[in-house]
């Protein structure tokens, strides 16, 4: 299961003020801990071994990583499962030839305020988070950061505002 909360500030987050009329603090993205059960695959391996990768985790997608650990698509059980029917060799078949190239990304430093807004505006089911050379840090659904609203709405915060 999927799961993101936000992070104490022994795990890096940063204190949240309950109540009161204190003047509430920017929350990032990296105050949230994403904690889940993805799976990555190098660009250059077939689907053959990135589907026994995804089968064996259990999972229907896999973020496509390059060489220098920056994510450069995702791959989609469904997509692989529509060219096997179609006849491609999964073992011969890189699954850069499958992985789709536009995905969303937001930066572990973003403003929460105003990239949620955006997440939920493009429609994207998922969202990569990079840093700031593009390096991967985590990953997420869309209805996880729903599920995680409630915790935050408690703490004051409304990260589905409509933003800049």
């Amino acid at each position: 299961m999927l799961m993101i909360y936000l992070a104490r500030p022994e795990e890096g987050g940063h204190p949240l003020a309950e109540g009161g009329n204190e003047k509430k603090q920017t929350l990032r993205v990296s105050d949230l801990v994403i904690s889940d059960e993805h799976i990555t695959v190098n660009v250059d391996e077939n689907l053959k071994n990135a589907s026994r990768k995804m089968l064996t985790a259990k999972v229907s997608i896999a973020l496509v990583l390059d060489s220098e650990n920056r994510v450069v698509g995702v791959l989609y059980s469904n997509d692989i499962l529509d060219k096997v029917l179609e006849g491609i060799v999964p073992e011969k078949t890189p699954v850069s030839t499958l992985m789709v190239r536009e995905f969303m990304k937001i930066q572990f430093d973003d403003d929460l305020a105003k990239v949620a807004p955006k997440i939920r505006k493009s429609g994207q089911k998922y969202v990569v988070v990079i840093d700031a050379v593009g390096k991967y840090k985590g990953f997420f659904s869309v209805n996880d950061l729903r599920h995680s609203r409630e915790i935050l709405y408690r703490l004051g915060y409304n990260p589905f505002e409509e933003g800049e």
